[in-house]
């Protein structure tokens, strides 16, 4: 066992330089191609990414940056070898999904310290409320435990830091040194999957399949920073302590359970929608990643993949039966192409349909806007859209 170190958060930005000299115009110059050559690190916003760790698993970019969506991130299938663990905390139980096959080394990890009973009393002791929530290595005194050895970083597994997915937390500057911290993601953080400058990423092994409400919880506490026995001073700890009472394992039947059941939820808030326009939605088929579906015309043409220039006609409904898009609107179908900006629930319900079919979408927040106001779309809304698939171009 190793006993962690605790690194200095430190910021970095550009400043303003003068001189009493000729020649400002050219040093404003190279200080505005500066700011565009850095613009990934922030510059003169006031919100400058700062490299951070905290104790043995500090981590991440404190300002993420923003992306398009990698259209290569397909919905992780539910395997015979996905494994569950229940986290009971002071704001409520969060049941999480274990990506055995595609981060076994992060996954194994994970379970060998829940076994040990490692995680009981720790706390979430860094909270960024449009960000992430960090724990599984500090006491409520800000007090490292003692953790194993540190694990090879799995980032390269395809999966990214999508709100509600659980990544392993790390040294900035090393690759390969988690070891029992980890994090949620309670935004879409698509510059986490990004190879920072110590080449590298943030490995995620898991997702939240049950309590984000919990998660969203802890997300909204009120934080300081607060100082350890040592006087080292920690940022963004919640004020009133989060604690880890337990985390422990639970049936694949158990977890698969409360997935369907978070799923089900979705559908249930579009029924009365559906009902009224005649659909049956006992004939609404899920997919692994939550989308429902119903189709009302199989279709008989071929179907389009990703990336692929389409036409359709399309309505859409929020759950209290408001219309918020419609193709009609845009003066007939519409032709676009099957990638981002698109949305990842829009992009898995039509690839798998055929040219001439119509169907019903039932589209769940985490795919569809997200925690984002969009236009009259306010944030973590399920839409419903009746799509027809025209033609492929």
């Amino acid at each position: 066992m190793n006993s962690e170190k605790s690194i200095d958060v430190r910021s970095y930005r550009l400043k303003p330089t003068h001189s009493s000299r000729g020649g400002s115009g050219m040093i404003l110059l190279l200080l505005l191609f500066a700011c565009l050559l850095l613009s990934m690190h922030g510059c003169g916003d006031g919100n400058p990414i700062r490299q951070t760790a905290t104790d043995d698993g500090g981590g991440a970019p404190s300002v993420p940056e923003s992306r398009p969506p990698d259209p290569r991130d397909e919905p992780e299938p539910v395997t015979g070898s996905d494994r569950y663990v229940r986290m009971s905390t002071t704001q409520g139980e969060i049941i999480v999904r274990l990506f055995n096959v595609r981060a076994p080394i992060s996954v194994q990890n994970f379970l060998g310290y829940v076994d040990s009973k490692f995680y009981d009393g720790t706390v979430f002791h860094r909270v960024i409320k449009d960000y992430m929530i960090q724990g599984g290595g500090l006491d409520k005194d800000m007090t490292n435990k003692p953790t194993g050895g540190t694990i090879r970083n799995e980032w390269t597994n395809g999966l990214k830091n999508k709100r509600g997915r659980v990544a392993m937390a790390r040294l900035n500057g090393q690759p390969d040194s988690a070891t029992s911290q980890f994090f949620i993601n309670v935004a879409d953080n698509l510059s986490l999957d990004v190879q920072q400058s110590d080449g590298a990423a943030y490995a995620v092994f898991g997702e939240v399949v049950h309590g984000m409400s919990v998660v969203d919880a802890i997300r909204s506490a009120r934080t300081a920073p607060q100082s350890d026995a040592a006087g080292n001073v920690h940022e963004n700890v919640p004020v009133e302590p989060i604690i880890i009472n337990s985390i422990k394992r639970i049936t694949a039947e158990e977890g698969d359970a409360q997935r369907i059941s978070v799923h089900r939820r979705t559908l249930d808030a579009a029924a009365s929608v559906l009902k009224s326009k005649g659909v049956d939605i006992e004939k609404a088929v899920v997919t692994d990643s939550g989308l429902w579906y119903i189709d009302i015309t199989a279709g008989t043409g071929t179907s389009p993949s990703r990336g692929t220039r389409i036409e359709v006609r399309y309505n859409g409904w929020l759950t209290d039966g408001t219309p918020f898009d419609s193709s009609d609107r845009r003066r007939g179908p519409a032709r676009f192409r099957l990638t981002s900006p698109s949305i990842e629930g829009w992009i898995e319900g039509l690839i798998s349909m055929k040219e001439g079919g119509k169907r019903w979408l039932i589209i769940p927040p985490k795919l569809g806007y997200g925690n984002v106001m969009r236009g009259g779309v306010p944030e973590n809304s399920i839409l419903i859209f009746e799509v027809e698939l025209v033609e492929i171009l």
